[in-house]
């Protein structure tokens, strides 16, 4: 299928993300309820598959546990193929972890995923009749990507979400009495027991075969045997406790109870294998066939909502005989799926019916303002609901949990509204006057029923290879109730920066034209360059770059102005009164909306977008009224005046609520449509501003955020800093992370080499322009030694990204030199890159051993103990310093603990290149990967653990020097500690 196909005139193909011989997954957008969507797609016609595929669909659409697939529509097209459809998640296979990691699990990491699945299987093993997976192996466990305590290993970032057992292609509904398979038949080596490749007579036992099969891969980085091979003696499974001494003896006396080759002797249920590996009994129930397993546990209460006219929509469905649609509770489901040979869908923890629904475990509300921010484990108790328009299905969300559409209508309070006595007047939509300035990137243009919006732009740096200097995206938003014909001359679009200079369009060929239809929009992009097809730029030292529109469809005149490297300067506090608080409502003309929910993602968290927002439109009025939403009209905006607008870039919506009826619908928000953003770093609050819903022609809101900051300036001309230590000022740190001096029999003719690091931590673009000569080394005698090559660029640094580079020194460029071993130190000079200015870096030649004076008394804390600041609580719990007989190449290890003992919610910033261990010499160790800038989400209460490696360069093997009697562990302004330090002493 091609991208903008639409089937069953509701799913919108986006673009493939996984194919395979006779299928393939898209990422599709549900025109319906305004959402993205995974579609699988089955293209074997034959009449097997297409029964496999009802299997499928019927299974997936019956279960409702937390780590398994929901199915929210399914459908079959003659003579093109099967269709399911699922929510989105993001998130990696198991398979794709491992491959990543390049290195075996440890069990504290796997077994709470492995732990899930046997949950999952529990249930499956408990439906009537049972199911058996009989596919389970890494590639399909999915583990979602999801804020919050995340712990690091080895010093990276690990996944800390869910795990989602996923493709149930090959799965049987259990018939004790027949013994026979209703599925396909398939298997996969080394994970399949031997009964699937003999009879095919498979029970809940060859499940717990398979996930024990998993575990093994995943602890010891081995596929095991084939089952035949097992069970007819060929090959023998090495216990995983000998390919891999880490695991312990419990986990791998489990692991080979699980994979006995003979079904009667191999552990019964999943349960009885959660048990051997957590070492406590669970609960069990039998189920046909045998073999016990845990019942599926009783979910809690089931939320209610107090919609009057779900009893409308639920006869309507009735008559019509409509199928249920579904969706899904999680958050993040604009993400795009990473990793894994098969996207998979979201999963919502909806219990079967009749039962009960659970608290959000996905989403966290801020007790004090309100806010919404992304976590995985502390539950919202005002938890905003899903998209949800009067005509259609009516669904409940939690942010995890999804309630089907159901004919027993519950009976609920009406919303406590005024409702007047007497027909309120309705006041008839006025055409939005076209605006006087230049937009921002992603802000409408509207003229006489027709908007435009340049929806992004993309400016090339030097050391892109693309010829254009910039490509803009555009959507065409046809708001008039007639198609339209659009003329197009390219022609009449072009550039313009702060300098003048004029870009036209690249390749602009002849004019042209297209219908667009009735509410429909028309997206585009256009490449530009100074003259059609000739390399160009726009150059580094611009401050803003204009879209201009002179003529298109009704539009004229129109301007977007995307600013270059903008300054970081707050804006004040909106005036009082001008604004409503999270939860507050603005009304006019019989119309009230509230926005009831805002979500504020980290910068590790895997979302795309920078907000979320649910909103609440309520007809205040006794008589049915139409509501026009524009999407594109509404707007976040943080407190350094950056705007954020619809992901996709807007949409318009009519809906016709009825009297005393309640509209709810949320969307999400990034700078430019359809590309990963962030809510720039420090920013007190963001303003929510909605224009033009209904009658009400400006409602805002401001939320506060809370943040704990990293950053800190470094003035110019301050003393020198130790090599592998962060330069900052403004936004922007520079980091010198490792230099190497030639010796005379040294090969290379360069007399030194430095590798560089640069993070940005604006959460804007930066375009960078570089000056190599403004980079250069200086010794103790004075000598200065220049870039070996020279010149000039410019690159792009993402926001929250880094770049590295390394660069050659010479006293003459291109010439052999050396520095003297009596130089006594050499020092590495930034006159100036990006927003840094006069930084210097000191590496000592040969240098002394002298003792530094012991910290004085208060000044450190011992290893175990915690400081405490604003709410915030970190600890060291362990620090490793290694002797020189050890074969590690770091010089010590740290293990912290990070924890938010407030009562709300905190966006947490951690700098690891501002963390260091000094030993009593000092000699400074900073991070072995030479730090990095992460953010996390911290709920009441909540604990981040992380460890980290240092050494003397980023990279290089170092050691505590000998003779050292303490090491001093410092945090320098961290999480909003400005000086927390811990000594370990060392006992020889």
């Amino acid at each position: 299928m091609n991208t903008g196909d639409i089937l069953q005139g509701r799913y919108r193909i986006v673009r493939l993300v996984g194919q395979g011989g006779f299928g393939a997954v898209y990422r599709a957008w549900d025109l319906s309820l305004s959402q993205p969507v995974a579609l699988k797609e089955n293209m074997d016609g034959g009449i097997e598959s297409q029964r496999q595929f009802e299997r499928e669909a019927k299974l997936l659409a019956g279960l409702r546990h937390p780590n398994l697939p929901r199915v929210g529509d399914h459908f079959i097209i003659p003579g093109q193929g099967q269709y399911l459809v699922m929510d989105f998640i993001e998130g990696k296979s198991l398979a794709a972890l491992l491959a990543e990691r390049g290195r075996p699990f440890t069990e504290a990491e796997v077994l709470p995923w492995i732990q899930q699945v046997c949950s999952a299987l529990d249930y499956l093993h408990s439906r009537k009749p049972p199911i058996i997976h009989r596919d389970i192996k890494p590639d399909n466990i999915i583990i979602t990507t999801t804020s919050g305590g995340a712990t690091t290993s080895g010093g990276g970032a690990t996944a800390d979400g869910r795990a989602i057992l996923v493709d149930f292609g090959i799965s049987k509904e259990f018939d004790p009495g027949k013994g026979t398979t209703l599925s396909a038949k398939a298997v996969t080596p080394g994970y399949s027991p031997p009964e699937q490749y003999a009879s095919g007579k498979t029970d809940n036992r060859s499940d717990v075969y398979a996930l024990g099969a998993t575990l093994y891969t995943l602890l010891t980085g081995q596929v095991p045997p084939e089952g035949p091979s097992l069970s007819s003696g060929v090959a023998t499974l090495v216990p995983p406790r000998r390919a891999n001494p880490a695991v312990s003896e419990k986990v791998s006396a489990a692991i080979q109870a699980a994979m006995t080759p003979n079904i009667s002797k191999r552990l019964n249920s999943a349960s009885q294998l959660a048990e051997q590996l957590a070492g406590g009994p669970r609960a069990s129930a039998s189920v046909a066939g045998g073999a016990p397993v845990v019942a599926a546990p009783p979910a809690p209460r089931r939320r209610r909502h107090p919609w009057r006219w779900l009893l409308v929509f639920v006869l309507l469905l009735a008559l019509a005989g409509g199928a249920a649609w579904v969706l899904m509770g999680q958050p993040n489901p604009m993400d795009v799926l990473r990793g894994g040979a098969e996207p998979t869908a979201l999963v919502a923890d909806t219990p079967p019916e009749g039962t009960t629904t659970p608290t959000p475990d996905a989403i966290t509300a801020t007790a004090a303002s309100g806010v919404v921010t992304s976590a995985d484990t502390t539950a919202a108790p005002n938890a905003p609901t899903k998209t949800v328009m009067p005509d259609e299905p009516a669904v409940t969300t939690d942010d995890t949990a999804a309630t089907e559409p159901t004919t027993a209508v519950p009976t609920v309070a009406v919303p406590t509204v005024a409702v007047p006595t007497a027909t309120t007047e309705l006041t008839p939509l006025s055409v939005p006057a076209a605006p006087s300035g230049p937009l921002r990137i992603n802000q409408p243009w509207e003229q006489d029923g027709v908007s435009l919006t340049a929806r992004s732009i993309e400016i090339y740096a030097q050391n892109n290879g693309n010829d254009a200097a910039a490509r803009v995206w555009y959507r065409l938003v046809n708001k008039t109730t007639q198609r339209l014909f659009v003329d197009i001359d390219w022609t009449y679009l072009h550039l313009e920066d702060s300098a003048g200079t004029q870009y036209i369009d690249w390749d602009p060929g002849t004019p042209t034209s297209v219908w667009v239809e009735a509410g429909e929009n028309y997206d585009f992009d256009r490449y530009y360059g100074v003259a059609p097809t000739a390399r160009s730029r726009v150059p580094a030292e611009t401050t803003f770059v204009q879209v201009v529109a002179k003529q298109f469809s009704r539009v004229t005149d129109a301007r977007w102005q995307a600013d270059i490297n903008p300054p970081l300067q707050a804006m004040g506090e909106p005036a009082e009164g001008t604004t409503r608080q999270l939860n507050e409502t603005w009304e006019q003309d019989g119309l009230a909306i509230r926005l009831t929910g805002l979500e504020v993602p980290s910068e590790t968290d895997g979302s795309d977008y920078a907000a979320r927002a649910w909103f609440e439109v309520t007809n205040l009025t006794n008589q049915e009224r139409l509501v026009e939403i524009d999407f594109g009209r509404i707007a976040v905006i943080d407190s350094y005046g950056r705007r954020f607008g619809d992901w996709d870039g807007g949409g318009l919506y009519s809906r016709n609520v009825a009297a005393g009826d309640t509209l709810t619908f949320d969307r999400y928000y990034s700078e430019r449509s359809g590309t990963r953003s962030r809510v720039t770093r420090g920013s007190r609050f963001v303003l929510v501003q909605a224009q033009g819903v209904g009658p009400i022609a400006d409602a805002r809101w401001t939320v506060p955020l809370n943040f704990r900051l990293s950053a800190g300036d470094i003035a110019p001309g301050s003393t020198s800093l130790r090599i592998n230590q962060p330069w900052e000022q403004a936004g922007v740190a520079l980091t010198a992370r490792a230099l190497t001096i030639y010796a005379e029999d040294n090969g290379n003719d360069a007399a030194a080499r430095t590798w560089f690091r640069l993070t940005n931590k604006t959460s804007q673009w930066l375009l960078v322009p570089i000056d190599w000569n403004n980079i250069h080394l200086v010794d103790g005698q004075g000598t200065t030694y220049d870039d070996w090559e020279g010149g000039q660029t410019s690159v792009w640094v993402e926001p929250g990204g880094v770049w590295d580079f390394d660069r050659y020194y010479s006293v003459t460029p291109k010439t052999r030199s050396r520095i003297p071993s009596a130089a006594g130190y050499v020092q590495v000079v930034v006159d100036r890159l990006s927003n840094v200015a006069g930084a210097r870096w000191q590496y000592d030649v040969n240098p002394q051993l002298q003792p530094i004076a012991a910290p004085a008394e208060g000044a450190t804390l011992p290893v175990g103990e915690a400081w405490e600041q604003d709410g915030l609580s970190i600890r060291l719990t362990g620090l490793e310093a290694l002797a020189e007989s050890d074969g590690s190449d770091y010089a010590a290890r740290a293990w912290f603990e990070l924890t938010n003992t407030a009562n709300q919610t905190l966006i947490v910033e951690v700098d690891f290149g501002r963390i260091a261990v000094i030993d009593s010499y000092g000699r400074r160790f900073g991070d072995w990967d030479g730090g990095g800038l992460y953010a996390r989400v911290l709920a009441p209460g909540d604990t981040m653990t992380f460890d980290r490696y240092y050494s003397e360069m980023s990279g290089s093997r170092s050691r505590i020097t000998r003779g050292s009697e303490w090491v001093v562990l410092t945090l320098d302004n961290v999480a909003g500690f400005a000086n927390a330090a811990w000594r370990l002493d060392i006992v020889r």
